[in-house]
């Protein structure tokens, strides 16, 4: 039997790309939850951190009370074994661990040992997978992002207009696609009906756990969104029109700003998704943020959101946590100020109550702010460039 005959009984299927795209698409519109920014009625706050007469009078100045932040040797890489010198396959293998890569071969190796069993199965001149082995499939399945074929067999094709020689030398066509068609990162067996996320909830507690080991976050960090491409069957795949890819899993993200690494994520599973308690009234978006920065913390960083996480309850709860804020937001948040007034372009005006100060500037259309961290003014900004923004939009676009 010739090579393409063993792939076909591995890795075939009748449907084109297209037919495969357009149905998995068809799905997610009729199933899934439109998240276009989240249901902003389930994100809303639920009020209590601040009292119903809070007050926001004008005053001519106001100071920001800044949270010390001790930057001495607490910042940057913690693990003593990597340095500048250090190859990417040791960053890699810092994060991708030689524990979680035996998890995964085991894992995988125990379903390929269950479908021996099922004779309607065929699997011929098929072994177990080496630990050696599986790293070479993750460095062929890397590779693949680089090298831009339109099908997975044009790497292994002997087409010379095709060729890619590399990808045979390292495997064979057919023990790649064994190997994929067999990787689980979980006992299938056993599933966890409640957790949207067993398949692979080893992998993402690996990496949350790597992520916040070997680095420790600057002064500056931030909160955003991020949409992971996904064209696959999956329950909670979101739908965000306004996005590059507009299927996808949606990720809550905290980072660095001075390197932008990724410090902790969540992955957004609908009402399951993985959240602390909202044990301060703070509603949906401040649970996502409290979760994101629980170990963070009184430290005195400085936290840059945009207006679906921003609100005055969060703003005060993190100031009495040692933790300054500057973000845009929504000017009917709850407890915020009356701002009103008219401006006319370039003009802004502002009311403080306590340590929070609430700005309304006018652009092409007015933006409103909330901070607890920046003085009162307005600086010179000359001519528009890359780097011509504020400094919330500054900090918080380089590290996204």
């Amino acid at each position: 039997m010739g090579e393409d005959d063993d792939t076909q009984e591995i890795y075939s299927s009748g449907e084109s790309e297209e037919e495969k795209q357009s149905e998995a698409e068809s799905e997610c519109l009729e199933n899934m939850e439109n998240i276009t920014d989240i249901d902003a009625s389930d994100m809303e706050d639920d009020g209590g951190a601040l009292p119903n007469n809070f007050n926001w009078p004008f005053l001519p100045t106001w100071e920001p009370v800044i949270h010390n932040f001790i930057e001495d040797n607490l910042s940057g890489v913690k693990n003593e074994n990597i340095t500048q010198n250090s190859s990417i396959l040791e960053v890699f293998e810092t994060f991708f661990t030689n524990t979680l890569r035996r998890q995964i071969v085991a894992e995988s190796n125990n379903y390929f040992s269950s479908q021996k069993d099922d004779k309607t199965k065929t699997f011929k001149n098929y072994k177990n997978i080496e630990a050696e082995e599986f790293m070479c499939f993750i460095g062929i399945t890397l590779l693949m992002s680089r090298v831009k074929k339109l099908k997975s067999h044009d790497y292994w094709s002997t087409n010379p207009l095709l060729s890619t020689p590399i990808f045979g030398k390292i495997m064979k066509r057919d023990r790649y696609y064994f190997i994929l068609k067999m990787m689980h990162f979980c006992d299938s067996s056993n599933p966890n009906a409640a957790d949207k996320l067993f398949k692979i909830r080893m992998v993402v507690d690996s990496l949350k756990s790597t992520f916040g080991e070997n680095f420790y976050p600057y002064r500056n960090i931030c909160i955003d969104e991020s949409l992971l491409l996904f064209k696959g069957r999956l329950h909670f795949k979101q739908y965000i029109p306004s996005k590059r890819s507009r299927f996808g899993v949606q990720l809550f993200l905290t980072c660095d700003c001075k390197t932008g690494f990724v410090l902790n994520f969540i992955i957004y599973t609908g009402a399951t998704t993985d959240l602390l308690p909202d044990d301060f009234n703070l509603g949906k978006s401040g649970q996502v943020v409290l979760t994101l920065l629980k170990k963070y913390l009184n430290k005195g960083h400085v936290l840059y959101i945009d207006n679906w996480y921003t609100s005055p309850s969060l703003f005060l709860y993190l100031h009495n946590n040692q933790t300054n804020a500057t973000g845009t937001v929504k000017h009917n948040r709850k407890y915020m100020p009356a701002l009103k007034e008219k401006l006319n372009k370039g003009e802004m005006m502002f009311k403080s109550a306590g340590p929070i100060l609430a700005i309304k500037w006018c652009d092409k259309r007015d933006i409103f702010m909330l901070s607890t961290n920046d003085e009162i003014g307005m600086a010179e900004i000359g001519k528009k460039s890359t780097d011509w923004k504020s400094d919330y939009e500054t900090t918080l676009c380089h590290s996204i």
